[in-house]
């Protein structure tokens, strides 16, 4: 059974307004444009989903709290962060299936159980915007026109918490190399492949919000999003 914050609140949702980001690289940077005609629906727009507890991991309480170690805890919100997007995701684009949820913890899910996902993928999500929606969606009408007809795939991961939008979450090393190795360099040029993380906040609450960060390599050094860390390791590579 569904916790009970999720079962009652099916798929009710309040959107943070999405931007569309101006490919403009001059300084190196992109800067976020204010024209937000374009934005993702809420899933709650789309038939009203329950949203069951992942398979091998322990069941709620009664209180409806997860009584599990730490790390299960942050793999039972991230399974339930990328299940809530893909709904989203089928919501607003075209063909949107469960094979394009590249993760291990689609097998969680119990619809899924039965199809988890077998080889390797650069994201949570993989998808190849084959009609130029995604791209409109993120940077408009213009860079869509300007990069028909060689849209990119999306390489989507998600970070998911329990609280609001503003709380930290972890990127990992392989994150952070995806988003260096596929940020846009030359944003005259159609790009083979874009990362994008998609940020999922309240997500046991019954209103969750989203953001859609494209290109986060470009948005760290634009400054648009910052990094806080206690420790970083680095190398020198010759």
């Amino acid at each position: 059974s569904a916790e009970p914050q999720l079962r009652e609140a099916g798929f009710r949702a309040k959107l943070t307004p999405a931007k569309k980001y101006a490919l403009n690289y001059k300084f190196g940077a992109s800067g976020a444009g204010g024209n937000r005609d374009q934005t993702f629906m809420p899933a709650s727009q789309a038939t009203a989903i329950n949203i069951p507890s992942p398979t091998n991991y322990p069941a709620p309480s009664i209180d409806g709290t997860w009584q599990s170690p730490t790390d299960s805890n942050t793999a039972i919100l991230d399974t339930l962060g990328e299940f809530y997007v893909l709904e989203v995701l089928r919501k607003n684009l075209p063909g949107v299936g469960v094979e394009h949820w590249t993760s291990e913890l689609r097998k969680h899910m119990p619809e899924y159980k039965d199809r988890p996902f077998e080889g390797t993928a650069r994201a949570a999500f993989t998808y190849q915007d084959t009609e130029g929606k995604f791209t409109e969606i993120l940077y408009g009408l213009k860079v869509r026109d300007r990069w028909n007809p060689r849209w990119p795939t999306y390489h989507v991961d998600v970070k998911t918490t329990e609280g609001p939008m503003k709380d930290y979450f972890r990127m990992t090393k392989e994150n952070f190399d995806t988003a260096a190795e596929l940020t846009i360099s030359d944003p005259n040029v159609a790009p083979t492949d874009v990362y994008v993380l998609v940020r999922v906040a309240d997500i046991k609450q019954p209103e969750r919000s989203f953001r859609l960060l494209p290109d986060p390599h470009r948005l760290l050094y634009d400054k648009q999003i910052g990094v806080k860390s206690f420790l970083t390791s680095m190398s020198v590579v010759l």
